[in-house]
């Protein structure tokens, strides 16, 4: 029976007096065939309170259990006066299908008047297939919510569209779908691209390690545009990135519309932390949530600290004094590792190779010094992120495009010699590991 199954999924989560309150009252009713789940309240008050409150965490719960696809259906019962925002929220089916994630919603970006314009295009991206904002370009620093709103965008969709429809993906999935799904047949891959309705394409900047697939983007980018489609891609704000793209796409990106995501503010990470720490069952004191907010400035880092919180809540005792706090919180940032520098990079690829420093960071080409030049570069890129200009000036003062050749060789060889692939890797784990 469904509403047994539900309940027993919720108890993972919920204490045993709050269904109780929220979920025994509830009527549910399953048709296998259509995949229809009807919900009953006991009164239009009832569902007013419900589905102001309770909605969400029914839905994501409900889809858990039963699977993508699902529609759920509210009815109340049509004796007795019916509250207006009951009356307005029934209007509507739900659509349980969340298959990019069910934390990937427009209700769940936390915005402020700093990111309305944004998070206004994205919901108008996704209210309809006509592709009016086509392509979408949706900028941002690392962290600042680009992802959460092209699967919000793909989310939407999905409700609306079959989901063998809609292609969502990074650029590295991209990669994969070129080089592995189709053993390297370009026009058999560009076949079952050409064919979805949607393509929303997270992490362009990866561009720099796939290149050829530029080409394969324009290609599809004309197809799509063509055809009258939606196109979304995300990247990362960096200038010297979309200026080393070929002349051609960067034109195209530019035919459409681009919106910056801003980065968090201290009220926006309050509210993740606030928000995280229900959905976690953490109980911290508004200053220790002005701490993390402080202290940490993009939403990975903090979700990374609040798990912390959540494993010693789970493990040692369920209240975290002010001295647990500290001691969690100094620990983590002692424990921090800046991770790799492009000095560390320089050094262990200088003494496999057994040239020094001046002569990598220098003007020579002699073959062993310039491919080791070369593969640091790309090492670089890898590791730390910085963009070609900075690359350039900590490598002698070289050009950014000079920096992008190197770059982009290297990733071209890992493409095609073994040999080159696993260097590169071995490299890798020697400039993150400082013992090594």
């Amino acid at each position: 029976m469904i509403k047994t199954a539900l309940r027993q999924h919720l108890l993972k989560t919920a204490p045993e007096e709050e269904l109780k309150r929220w979920f025994d009252p509830l009527r549910l009713e399953a048709d296998a065939a259509s995949k229809e789940v009807s919900v009953h309240f006991p009164h239009a008050y009832f569902a007013a309170w419900f589905l102001a409150g309770q909605k969400d965490v029914f839905e994501e719960h409900l889809s858990a259990v039963l699977g993508q696809g699902c529609v759920v259906a509210y009815h109340y019962p049509a004796s007795g006066p019916a509250p207006r925002a009951a009356m307005h929220l029934l209007k509507n089916e739900s659509s349980l299908n969340y298959p990019f994630g069910h934390e990937y919603t427009f209700e769940k970006f936390l915005t402020n008047k700093r990111n309305q314009f944004p998070l206004a295009t994205a919901r108008e991206a996704a209210k309809s297939g006509e592709a009016r904002f086509s392509p979408l370009l949706i900028r941002g620093k690392n962290g600042s919510g680009k992802t959460h709103l092209l699967r919000a965008i793909g989310n939407e969709l999905a409700k609306r569209h079959d989901r063998s429809t809609i292609f969502l993906g990074s650029v590295d999935d991209l990669n994969s779908h070129y080089l592995l799904a189709h053993h390297r047949d370009f026009m058999a891959a560009r076949e079952v691209l050409r064919k979805y309705d949607f393509l929303l394409i997270d992490d362009l900047n990866a561009l720099a390690r796939h290149d050829y697939l530029a080409d394969e983007i324009l290609y599809l980018f004309n197809t799509f545009q063509e055809s009258k489609k939606q196109m979304v891609f995300c990247v990362t704000d960096d200038d010297s990135f979309l200026s080393g793209l070929g002349p051609t796409l960067r034109s195209r990106l530019d035919f459409g519309l681009a919106v910056t995501v801003k980065h968090p503010d201290l009220d926006i990470r309050v509210k993740y932390i606030q928000a995280k720490c229900k959905q976690y069952k953490i109980s911290l004191t508004r200053e220790q949530m002005l701490t993390l907010a402080q202290r940490y400035k993009e939403f990975p880092n903090l979700q990374g600290m609040l798990l912390k919180f959540q494993a010693f809540i789970s493990l040692v005792q369920k209240h975290v004094a002010e001295g647990d706090f500290s001691r969690i919180l100094n620990h983590e940032q002692g424990a921090s590792d800046p991770g790799p520098t492009p000095e560390r990079v320089i050094e262990v690829v200088g003494g496999h190779f057994g040239v020094a420093v001046k002569e990598l960071t220098g003007p020579s080409r002699q073959k062993t010094v310039a491919f080791a030049r070369q593969l640091a570069l790309a090492l670089c890129r890898d590791l730390t992120g910085l963009s070609y200009p900075a690359l350039g000036r900590i490598f002698g003062g070289k050009d950014h495009s000079t920096v992008l050749y190197a770059v982009n060789k290297i990733n071209k060889l890992q493409l095609s010699n073994k040999d080159t692939k696993k260097l590169f890797l071995i490299l890798k784990e020697k400039c993150r590991f400082r013992g090594v």
